[in-house]
């Protein structure tokens, strides 16, 4: 499915609020779930890869101060619009992992002298 005409707005406003770095997104029940809350609503999106099965799709939602799902779609790889919504999850997910700061972090760390990471598992 294509990104439906009743959301393209929406949709086309959270990529350039996100690519300013005007919203909010946050994680949602999975590392690979994003949401931002509006007063009545949440939108979440979320990104399904599986390989093995050739499926790569990004999922849109739209659900009210209740829970219930007011509007959802999905748009596959091989759909004109995966990029747009594609480009979407990107923008959510760096900005709910603060993918920049863990990155200057790191850099942070790659500049001290001496050597650098441990024998443990991490902050996993």
């Amino acid at each position: 499915m294509s990104i439906p005409a009743e959301a393209r707005e929406i949709v086309m406003g959270l990529v350039t609020k996100s690519t300013l770095g005007d919203v909010q997104w946050a994680v949602g029940e999975s590392e690979r779930e994003f949401v931002v809350n509006f007063p009545s609503y949440t939108v979440s999106v979320s990104k399904v890869e599986r390989e093995d099965l050739g499926v790569r799709q990004v999922v849109f939602q739209v659900r009210d101060s209740r829970g219930y799902v007011v509007l959802d779609f999905d748009v596959h790889h091989y759909e004109e619009d995966y990029t747009t919504a594609a480009e979407l999850f990107e923008l959510a997910k760096r900005k709910a992992l603060d993918v920049p700061g863990a990155l200057e972090t790191l850099k942070k760390e790659l500049r001290k002298p001496g050597a650098i990471g441990s024998t443990g598992t991490g902050s996993v």
